[in-house]
């Protein structure tokens, strides 16, 4: 009832308004021209009036329905009244920001659509690879729908399967176990190293040009924060910020453990002694408070009031008052009513857990939260705009997709879209690029389809400005100093020898590339590169392959082939030559090194990879080292160094740093930019360990989501140790940050949370991501500036030739009118005026008719590259559409529906429009090659040409067998037409511009890829070991499906984009995926960013050229402006002397 009345009087309000909205735009400037229409068409042209007329139809509709006793289930749909705050706030002082949203449609149009395209064009050639490999998975159908008694199945079609190769693209695998096949996981690795990045590229450019148009404010502002000036000197607040970390870790570290202190974890090295108890919590955190009163008092005093009016008194205040109470309420209790007493107090746990606090302490000294606030203070019009239009798409893509799934056949879509209040929590997870759910309806799929190409890069807006201005102002602490270190040579340098002797030419042979240029590289230096490579990636292959029970390489109805034994015994003979080699290559580098050599990382690495593989050769050990019996390991000492073979082998890896100097890299830009990166780090740390304690005390058990009854206890949730529950996964504060640092880099693998969970996370969506991609990006653009260099080259390179094609206009020019002038010179010297005139009109006259063909060599090349209108463009126009058309078709002749006899007549029509666009297809592919005979071999002339076959083969079954439908690879080869769209005139210009900035990202990209490539693999080979040798003890981990380290690499793979298709690790494991989530992640993205942010370069190079060139014009434009008033003066000077003559005479 009260829903109802407020609803009422809402929509006489808003009634009101709109009349007299409607009654003064006469006067409005825009309109008052139209008269007495003017109400009419301020109705039908004006946006934001006719969304307000849909919703007040709607709700008039249901009162009007209610009150003559038809009711009507309608949407409430006033909040579309919210969308006219994008005009007020155009007119506000922040119009700024709206201003840039319009603008920057008409600026970047044509790269945005281009970038969408070349995304289109990778998800359709991937859908079709999808398409082939899923075919007869039946881990493939959704037990929850059936059809005539038969489960559907997912891939059925190229539209059905191109909805759950879009999801992957968007970085989300919710079916990622449902991929077993070897080249169902290879298209889904494609898709993660490769096709993801290139299908961001829209949002980084529409996202780098709103970040751009928001250096246009220059607002100052001042701090809250700042009020407090430091008074101590550099030394002095080094060595506070120290003991005060100290401090403040040790206490939050003794509350951690102590959440745990019933799990085998909390206890250091197995040592009793080492785990919290309740009073030595209790009595810690008084002592700790105690010292921070102290200071406080030291500040109050020094300060005075003045103190007292800024923030960090505020956090001085939390850091000593939450911990005496604890001290003295838990010592009370306890020696009153006893220990279990104070436990069994709700707020205790709260009390104790008030600790965290502290971390914001240091805040004071790196100030990060400080640079926060500023930016959102500079950007608050920009990011005024974004944040109203992502709350605008949010309750639209909310209310619209209650609509299409609440009558979802699937139990888990029903609960979360079965009122408005649920859809805006799934969608607050959908909008920033997270699909934890992935069986919609008929009706919802494309919903979610434009939510993944459009909304989430509408809807990250806000958060890409806030991270890449938090980065920007990161950058800022890097000064020139800082910078330097890029600079630096690799230490192998300085241990070049002097003297030219046997350790000389060792050093040249290993280290050459350190020193001279590529192309005066030895042969010695050349080979000895090539067996390193070749001999690391055989031995790599061999350790990975043979984690893998039997593997099988051949047909299975081949029964002579026996792969696994040939696999096994060439595997041992890669071993013995390898080991060869890589004792001979660590003698000759110790050799020209010394023992500096061995003492580093690649020399301990090529010392341990070279003891595992000698190990794995030993009688006895190979066929346990790599197929280990994890069901009932003993955790022994030799059972430990047996079942670390594996990672140890890997670590081979690590001897290619010689030649990528990737750890070398890495080095110098942590330590330029350590400063920036302890800032975001501790900005990262304040949002985690808060975010952390928060779902530890809501979710926790008798934490405060059972208080309220929002949760209950499972009767037999502890009876089955392998079930993951709520209560299991934030037991305790060590496991909750494992989950928390997934949820706050926007994963959200769980969903089941309470009301005030699912508030800390919207919080954390709001904030954390911001953090946590300024984070990954200072890494990123720490690369990014050590390739700045690179940079200055290239653009000096394009500069010269610039240079030189305008020279080489130039004198094309100088020669076309030198033969003009000879021409004219020659006519001069002719005496007679009749010659002069015949041999003018001679020079002058058309020349011979051409030929037949070369007229249609001339009409070939007007269709295929014409600019001008006229029949050619129209003609190639037409080819396009039929282009479209076709690729349609396609996709709807995949549907099983077509088998049916009612659809016989439309499959018909299918294949009869199928042989047309073929013959269609053949037409332009001569014209074509009629046109440009020497680009026969060229890329979109072998598409062509491969995408004619489909056609005809369909044609020859139809036509001699009988059959209507391709297999499904010729039925999905026909699809990779699509890459033919890049062959449009429309932005050949983009496509260029963005192949171009792709091609010279490749360049860059061979040291960030190899240390991807280095933590992809030997992590995965340690998460496997993680997994399986604790899941004795922890039975509730991934063992089940880390079984060898291909398996585990897929897994991997996907996580280390932050795509969590996995979260419940065993303790150990869970450690591990820590690191994955605050480092190895922003390592494994570098190659990405490095891509994008070429691009970006690439763009600002564009937009000085174009400024460059308009300034040029600019500037020719004065000049004959000027010279034309200096002719129009002298001729106004002659006309009157002319003048004064006459009168004189």
């Amino acid at each position: 009832v009260l829903n109802d009345g407020v609803e009422f009087v809402s929509v006489i309000i808003f009634t009101a308004i709109a009349v007299l909205r409607l009654y003064a735009v006469r006067a409005h400037p825009s309109w008052r021209d139209f008269g007495s229409t003017a109400p009419l068409r301020y109705c039908v042209a004006n946006f934001y009036m006719l969304l307000e007329l849909i919703a007040l139809g709607l709700s008039w509709n249901g009162f009007i329905g209610e009150a003559i006793g038809r009711p009507m289930d309608y949407t409430n749909l006033l909040w579309l009244h919210f969308a006219r705050s994008l005009e007020m706030l155009e007119r506000s002082g922040h119009g700024l920001g709206v201003r840039a949203l319009k603008t920057l449609i008409d600026e970047e149009r044509m790269l945005l659509v281009t970038a969408h395209v070349i995304g289109l064009i990778i998800w359709l050639v991937l859908t079709m690879l999808y398409y082939i490999a899923n075919v007869g998975n039946e881990l493939l159908r959704w037990e929850a729908a059936a059809y005539d008694g038969e489960l559907w199945f997912r891939f059925e079609s190229i539209p059905s399967t191109s909805f759950f190769c879009l999801i992957n693209l968007l970085k989300e695998h919710p079916l990622a176990d449902a991929f077993t096949g070897f080249w169902q996981r290879v298209w889904v690795d494609v898709s993660v190293l490769f096709a993801m990045p290139i299908f961001a590229l829209g949002t980084s450019i529409l996202q780098y040009a709103l970040f751009k148009n928001s250096h246009g404010q220059e607002e100052i502002y001042r701090s809250w924060v700042r009020a407090e000036e430091s008074i101590e000197d550099s030394a002095t607040a080094r060595r506070n910020a120290v003991i005060t970390g100290m401090l403040a870790g040790f206490s939050i570290e003794r509350f951690v453990t102590f959440t745990a202190r019933n799990e085998p974890y909390a206890a250091y090295l197995g040592l009793e002694f080492t785990k919290s108890t309740g009073p030595t919590l209790a009595l810690i955190d008084g002592c700790v408070a105690t010292m921070f009163l102290a200071e406080f008092i030291m500040r109050a005093s020094r300060r005075g009031p003045a103190y007292f009016r800024t923030g960090l008194a505020v956090v001085d205040l939390f850091a000593w008052l939450p911990g005496l109470l604890h001290l003295v309420a838990f010592y009370l209790v306890l020696w009153t009513a006893g220990e279990q007493a104070f436990d069994a107090n709700p707020f205790s746990e709260w009390l104790r857990a008030s600790c965290v606090l502290r971390v914001l302490k240091l805040e004071r000294f790196l100030r990060s939260t400080s640079d926060l606030s500023e930016i959102l203070w500079q950007r608050r019009s920009i990011l005024a705009a974004t944040f109203l239009l992502c709350m605008l798409t949010w309750m639209f893509f909310s209310q619209l997709l209650y609509l299409t799934d609440r009558n979802n056949p699937d139990e888990d879509h029903r609960e979360n879209y079965n009122s408005v209040m649920r859809s805006l929590w799934a969608e607050m997870i959908n909008l920033h690029g997270e699909y934890p759910w992935a069986d919609y309806t008929a009706a919802g799929k494309p919903v979610m389809a434009f939510i993944g190409i459009f909304s989430i890069m509408i809807f990250c807006v806000p958060t890409s400005i806030f991270s890449d201005g938090f980065m920007e102002r990161l950058n800022q602490d890097v000064g020139s100093n800082g910078l330097e270190v890029f600079h630096r040579r690799p230490w192998q340098t300085r241990l070049r020898p002097e003297s030219d002797d046997y350790r000389r030419r060792a050093y040249d042979d290993l280290y050459q590339h350190l020193h001279e240029h590529p192309m005066n590289y030895t042969f010695e230096f050349r080979v000895l590169r090539a067996l390193n490579v070749i001999f690391v990636g055989a031995t790599t292959i061999v350790t990975v392959l043979g984690t893998v029970p039997d593997p099988d390489f051949c047909d299975p109805e081949q029964p002579t082939c026996n792969s696994a034994s040939v696999f096994r015994w060439a595997a041992v003979f890669i071993d013995i030559i390898a080991i060869i080699f890589f004792s001979g290559d660590f003698v000759w580098r110790t050799t020209a090194l010394g023992w500096r050599h061995v003492s580093s990382l690649p020399g301990t690495c090529d010392l341990l990879s070279l003891g595992a593989i000698i190990a794995s050769l030993l009688p006895g050990v190979r066929e346990v080292a790599f197929l280990p019996n994890w069901q009932n390991p003993s955790h022994g000492s030799p059972e430990l160094l047996l079942n670390l073979i594996i990672p140890l082998r890997l670590l081979r890896l690590f001897s290619l740093e010689s030649y990528f100097q990737a750890g070398h890299v890495l080095a110098n830009v942590f330590y330029a930019y350590r400063w920036p990166l302890a800032k975001a780090g501790t900005a990262l740390l304040h949002l985690w360990l808060v975010h952390a304690t928060l779902l530890y005390l809501i979710e926790r058990p008798n934490g405060l989501g059972e208080q309220l009854g929002e949760r209950e206890f499972e009767e037999d949730e502890e009876a089955d140790p392998t079930k993951w529950t709520m209560r299991k996964r934030y037991n305790d504060m060590p496991r909750t940050l494992h989950y928390s640092i997934i949820h706050l880099f926007g994963d959200f693998p769980e969903t089941e949370y309470t009301f005030w969970a699912k508030v800390v996370h919207f919080i954390g969506i709001v904030y954390g991501i911001g953090i946590d991609a300024a984070f990954i990006g200072v890494v990123s653009s720490g690369f990014a500036h050590y390739l700045q260099e690179e940079r200055r080259k290239r653009a000096r390179q394009v500069a010269l030739d610039r240079f030189l094609l305008a020279a080489r206009v130039i004198i094309r020019v100088q020669q076309w009118w030198k033969r003009r002038k000879e021409r004219l010179d020659m006519i001069a010297r002719v005496p007679d005026a009749a010659s002069r005139q015949r041999l003018l009109r001679a020079l002058q006259s058309s020349p011979k008719r051409m030929s037949t063909w070369q007229g249609i060599v001339l009409g070939a090349r007007e269709i295929t590259f014409g600019k001008n209108w006229g029949a050619g463009k129209l003609v190639r126009y037409f080819f396009h559409s039929v282009l479209l058309y076709n690729l349609v078709v396609t996709m709807l002749l995949s549907l099983p529906e077509l088998e049916l006899e009612e659809f016989q007549s439309w499959e018909q029509f299918f294949l009869t429009a199928e042989f047309l666009c073929s013959l269609i297809f053949v037409a332009q592919y001569v014209l074509a090659v009629v046109a440009a005979p020497n680009r026969v071999f060229s890329f979109f002339r072998i598409v062509e040409f491969l995408c004619l076959w489909p056609g005809f083969i369909l044609l020859y079954k139809n036509v001699f067998c009988g059959q209507r439908r391709l297999w499904c690879n010729l039925e999905a080869l026909a699809m990779f037409r699509a890459v033919r769209i890049l062959d449009f005139g429309f932005f050949q210009k983009e496509v260029f511009f963005i192949r171009k900035a792709m091609a010279g990202s490749l360049r860059l990209l061979a040291t960030p890829a190899y240390l991807a490539m280095v933590i992809w693999i030997t992590t995965s080979s340690l998460f496997m070991f993680l997994e399986n040798w604790y899941s004795a003890d922890l039975p509730r981990g991934q063992a089940k499906i880390m079984t060898s380290v291909p398996s585990t690499m897929y897994y991997c793979c996907i996580l280390l984009i932050g795509e969590w298709v996995i979260s419940d690790f065993t303790y150990a494991g869970s450690r591990l995926a820590i690191f994955y989530a605050v480092f190895a992640v922003a390592l494994f993205a570098i190659p990405a960013g490095i891509m994008i942010e070429e691009i970006q370069s690439f763009m600002v190079m564009a937009q000085e050229e174009a400024r460059n060139m308009q300034d040029m014009y600019t500037r020719a434009d004065m000049h004959e402006k000027e010279a034309t008033e200096k002719a129009e003066v002298e001729l106004r000077k002659v006309a009157s002397d002319h003048v004064m003559s006459v009168a004189k005479r």
